[in-house]
């Protein structure tokens, strides 16, 4: 499968609006690519409501640049499918991290949030 110039290798995640996959691009390099789902209705006003917050969500992370946040690499529309390309990092996710950790303690907590909080 094939989104923008990006080669999907395999599904990451899903939410309520948006999928994630790990993919190649052009150059070889990882990265994850975010894809808009569209609105369960097929209200125009409510599409354009979704491609707006994706749009907007692509730009505040090409502002930040910070060690802790990932870089955008790249923002763009395929056909219908609206993406996002960042930087890709491998590993645990927070998902992840805190159902392996039940109950997570009090110090470790910080140490996960200090450098979201940084950031």
């Amino acid at each position: 499968m094939q989104i923008g110039r990006y080669s999907i290798h395999r599904q990451l995640d899903e939410g309520g609006m948006a999928k994630v996959y790990q993919a190649s691009g052009p150059d070889g390099s990882l990265v994850a690519v975010k894809t808009m789902l569209g609105p369960p209705s097929t209200d125009p006003r409510e599409r354009w409501e979704c491609v707006e917050r994706f749009q907007q969500e692509a730009r505040a992370v090409r502002l930040l640049t910070h060690p802790n946040i990932v870089d955008l690499v790249d923002f763009g529309i395929e056909g219908d499918t609206f993406f996002i390309a960042l930087e890709f990092l491998d590993g645990q996710n927070l998902r992840e991290l805190l159902r392996a950790a039940r109950p997570l303690a009090p110090q470790r907590a910080v140490e996960i949030i200090a450098p979201v909080c940084h950031a």
